[in-house]
C-alpha cells in the first residue's frame, strides 16, 4: 500500500486543541445519545451500546430525585407536583431500564462479533416508522432521519412535558439537542473521511504531473503544490517516487 507523504504532512492538518474539545463533546453526549438511540433503534453493536452504560446511567438517574436535583424543584413546585414530576422521572427510568434489558437479551441471542454475524459498531436499526417517515408525501434521506427527524420525536415529547413542569421534559430537550449535535458530527466526520480519500485519489494521480511540469494555478482539479523544485527532471522524478514510497512489510507490527 503506498502512502501518500504529502497529502499526511501538507494537505491533512491537524489542530489538536480542536480535536480535544470534539473528543470531549463525543464523551458529554454519550448519555444523551444512549437515552434517546435506546427507545428507537434495535440490533446495536456490541461495541456501540452497551449494558454496562445503561445501568450506570440509569444508576445516576435515580439518584437525581434522591438527592434532590430535578430541574423543576427549582421553581418551587408543591408537594403534589413534586409527586408527580418524581412519578414521572422514575417511570421514565424504568422504561429506559426495560428497553436496555430488551437490546442486552438480543445482543445474546445475536451471531457472534468474532463470527462476522455483525459489525461491532453498527448504530443499531432505525425504528420503521421512522424510516417510512415522509414530508409533503416524499420519502426522507437516511441522514435527514438521524440528524433531524429521529432528535425531533424526542424534543417535541420533551416539550409537551416541560409544558406539563415534568422535569424528565427538560431531560428530553437537552438529549434531543444533544444527539442531534452528535449525528451531525458523526456525518461531517464520515464526509471529511471520503474527502480524505478523494483527495487522496486525486493526488496520486496529479501530483507527479503537477509537480514534474508546474501545472498552472487555474488547473482543472485545483491541486497545486506550493513548494520549490529541483532543478533537474531526474531529481524531481527523485522526489516524487519518495513521495510515494512503498511501505516495507518487514517493518509492520501486528498486535499478538
Amino acid at each position: 500500500m503506498k502512502k501518500q507523504l504529502y497529502f499526511k504532512t501538507t494537505i491533512a492538518r491537524i489542530n489538536p486543541i480542536k480535536t480535544f474539545f470534539l473528543n470531549m463533546f463525543i464523551i458529554g453526549c454519550s448519555m444523551p445519545t444512549m437515552l434517546c438511540e435506546t427507545f428507537t433503534r434495535t440490533k446495536f453493536g456490541e461495541r456501540h451500546w452497551n449494558i454496562g452504560w445503561a445501568i450506570i446511567y440509569t444508576a445516576l438517574l435515580s439518584l437525581v430525585p434522591i438527592l434532590g436535583l430535578l430541574p423543576m424543584k427549582l421553581f418551587g413546585e408543591h408537594a403534589i407536583e413534586l409527586i408527580i414530576d418524581t412519578f414521572t422521572w422514575y417511570l421514565f427510568i424504568a422504561a429506559f431500564a426495560y428497553k436496555s434489558v430488551l437490546h442486552w437479551k438480543d445482543q445474546r441471542r445475536s451471531p457472534s462479533t468474532f463470527d462476522f454475524g455483525r459489525y461491532s459498531y453498527s448504530s443499531g436499526k432505525l425504528d420503521k416508522r421512522l424510516i417510512d417517515f415522509k414530508i409533503n408525501g416524499k420519502a426522507v434521506n437516511h441522514r435527514t432521519i438521524e440528524t433531524i427527524i429521529e432528535p425531533a420525536f424526542f424534543f417535541v415529547v420533551g416539550l409537551g412535558f416541560t409544558i406539563l413542569h415534568q422535569s424528565v421534559g427538560l431531560l428530553l430537550l437537552l438529549s434531543s439537542i444533544s444527539y442531534s449535535a452528535s449525528r451531525f458530527l458523526d456525518y461531517h466526520n464520515g464526509d471529511e473521511m471520503v474527502l480524505d480519500i478523494i483527495d487522496s485519489m486525486i493526488i496520486k494521480e496529479d501530483y507527479e504531473r503537477a509537480f514534474m511540469d508546474e501545472m498552472e494555478l487555474d488547473n482543472e482539479r485545483g491541486l497545486h503544490i506550493p513548494s520549490r523544485r529541483p532543478k533537474g527532471m531526474e531529481n524531481r522524478k527523485k522526489v516524487v517516487d519518495a513521495m510515494f514510497a512503498q511501505d516495507d512489510e518487514e517493518q509492520r507490527t501486528y498486535v499478538a
